[in-house]
């Protein structure tokens, strides 16, 4: 009662509360016996922004002392609660990984955003020269973007431009989303299980 927040409506009818109570209440009958895994499908379907942030926590807390499965195909929300993935097709596991491998496995490009003090100083040929660079593009007075073939050669990138002295305020980069990288794996029936 307490790990789930429903003290406060513990003497009302499981009927008469809110969607996100109900879904309190659920996590509380499956939490009773006190399982080693626990199955939850599509937790947050149908709750308020607020009551989405509470539940991810939840399962968040519920994560660290159990094995948490969540079916979902809100793949922002297994972004947000998940360390690993599964993505399965036509009923075969085709990817099977912890979120950040499967984003460096996927990223055959990478866009890496750079903002510098003093953008003259930036040496552009030098950049351009770097292994798989494969392209460079100025934004606006001091910004550009840079697109890579893997996430190796962001360090690269910045070293090349904090050696230049042209004053690295901002590097970011953008590495495939889980969405993207399911869409690939879902239409290119592509499989990286091992």
């Amino acid at each position: 009662i307490d790990l789930c927040g429903i003290s406060h409506v513990f003497n009302r009818l499981v009927g008469n509360l809110s969607k996100g109570y109900k879904q309190r209440v659920g996590l509380a009958q499956a939490l009773v016996h006190d399982p080693e895994v626990l199955v939850l499908d599509e937790p947050t379907v149908g709750l308020d922004p607020k009551q989405i942030v509470e539940i991810r926590q939840l399962i968040k807390e519920l994560g660290r002392d159990k094995t948490v499965i969540l079916s979902t195909h809100i793949l922002q929300e297994v972004t947000t609660v998940c360390e690993s993935v599964t993505i399965i097709n036509n009923g075969r596991i085709v990817v099977s990984d912890r979120i950040d491998v499967l984003s460096s496995r996927f990223a055959d490009e990478i866009a890496v955003y750079v903002k510098v003090k003093v953008p003259d100083r930036v040496r552009i040929e030098s950049i351009k020269a770097i292994g798989d660079v494969r392209s460079l593009e100025v934004l606006d007075s001091n910004s550009f973007k840079i697109i890579v073939s893997g996430p190796d050669l962001i360090e690269k990138v910045a070293k090349e431009i904090v050696n230049s002295g042209a004053g690295l305020i901002e590097l970011r980069s953008d590495t495939p989303t889980l969405e993207e990288i399911f869409i690939k794996v879902v239409t290119e029936d592509v499989s990286v299980t091992d």
